[in-house]
């Protein structure tokens, strides 16, 4: 399916005399795909957070074994509001103007280092939790493809953010095209994990 949405956007984009990458645009058609998808995995996360919530106190509720799948669902809800609401494309501007640093090609780039701020943060939420997380170990394999498709996706997406590096402007677009892609294909193995996580929670 997500091939599919990255093919018919890219081929409607070609077929009326744009850039590869003008379906995947903020506010076009294959963000609202994204959205959905990050969308899919929050609730995910939440029908497992439901599935392995223990009665708790409240002060004892960050040990159980559910609290990795709540941090998840709220981790998912923010990134789905970024990628409607151009999240960390505002800290970027923001940061620019409190420090009042002037734009060049490489503080442009600072959204991709808030990007990668993200993708660490949430290995080392991972981490924290690993213990639970060792009953998904199934899942493993896909999930290390799909952050080796995430950092794929920030490093297209910082040679294509300005023409300093690939001049060429057609080219650079379709590099942009490949760091949407790859942020798709990166989302759907993140909710096909999170569908076998379910199903395997269903048996604890």
């Amino acid at each position: 399916m997500d091939i599919v949405a990255i093919l018919v956007a890219i081929v409607s984009a070609l077929a009326l005399g744009h850039y590869p990458n003008e379906f995947m645009k903020e506010g076009e058609a294959l963000t609202w795909f994204s959205a959905l998808q990050l969308l899919a995995i929050a609730l995910m996360a939440g029908r497992i957070f439901f599935l392995r919530q223990r009665t708790v106190s409240f002060s004892k509720f960050w040990k159980s074994a559910g609290f990795i799948w709540f941090l998840l669902f709220w981790g998912f809800l923010f990134l789905c509001l970024d990628e409607l609401m151009a999240i960390h494309e505002g800290l970027d501007r923001t940061i620019h103007y409190i420090l009042d640093i002037d734009r060049t090609n490489l503080t442009d780039r600072l959204d991709d280092a808030i990007v990668l701020l993200y993708l660490c943060f949430f290995l080392v939420v991972l981490y924290w939790q690993r213990s639970e997380l060792q009953r998904y170990r199934q899942v493993a394999p896909l999930f290390k493809l799909a952050i080796w498709l995430v950092l794929a996706m920030i490093f297209f997406d910082t040679l294509s953010h300005t023409n300093d590096i690939i001049a060429d402007k057609t080219l650079n677009q379709w590099v942009a095209a490949t760091e949407d892609s790859l942020k798709i294909i990166a989302e759907g193995l993140l909710l096909g994990i999170s569908c076998d996580c379910l199903e395997i929670a269903k048996k604890l």
